[in-house]
């Protein structure tokens, strides 16, 4: 069974950054730096980067 992946859960979380995920999907650190968090946990993980959300503009500003 694949893991589900809920962004929505780890937005919450963080904001502009990214995030290691290990094959459960867990999230194992963060930081702002992708090249330090792929030296030190490696390439067998997932690197995700966690935006921030977008401002609202509904066209009438």
């Amino acid at each position: 069974m694949v893991p589900i992946f809920d962004a929505r859960e780890i937005g919450k979380r963080y904001r502009n950054e990214w995030v290691v995920l290990d094959r459960s999907l867990n999230v194992r650190d963060h930081g702002p730096q992708l090249s330090e968090l792929q030296e030190k946990h490696g390439p067998k993980n997932t690197y995700y980067f966690v935006p921030a959300p977008a401002p609202f503009d509904d066209g009438h500003t």
